[in-house]
């Protein structure tokens, strides 16, 4: 497993179904065909500039990360067993909620980057509370 297109293969199906997505699911997230989801997660096509960037987003790292293998490294040598870079904030709630199933643990940290993302967009409602 050292290529790029089988790195994208394995971790796009493993988040994917770590996340509870079909591959239609996926499919209609990433903008894409179903074939097309198909085809990478069996590392049979190799997605394009503006793919690979939607599955870097949909795996919660940088493409750089994705294309260089830094992923394989993450997710074997991390001691949190997650599959993705995390923050110093995000390995303490991984470990905080490590006992509850993956799939709540993954919607935890979406619903903290979507605050985050919210904050960012308008800071002054945020430094009211």
């Amino acid at each position: 497993m050292s290529d790029a297109k089988t790195i994208i293969a394995v971790y796009l199906k493993k988040h994917r179904k770590s996340e509870e997505l079909t591959i239609k699911d996926l499919s209609k997230k990433m903008g894409v065909s179903v074939n097309t989801v198909h085809r990478w997660e069996t590392d049979k096509n190799s997605p394009n500039k503006t793919s690979l960037k939607k599955i870097a987003d949909f795996l919660h790292i940088t493409v750089e990360s994705l294309l260089s293998g830094d992923i394989i490294n993450n997710y074997s040598e991390h001691k949190f067993s997650c599959p993705y870079d995390m923050s110093i904030l995000e390995q303490q709630i991984f470990v905080l909620s490590k006992e509850m199933p993956v799939k709540y643990q993954h919607k935890i940290l979406r619903y903290i980057k979507r605050l985050h993302k919210d904050f960012l967009n308008n800071k002054e409602s945020f430094e009211k509370v």
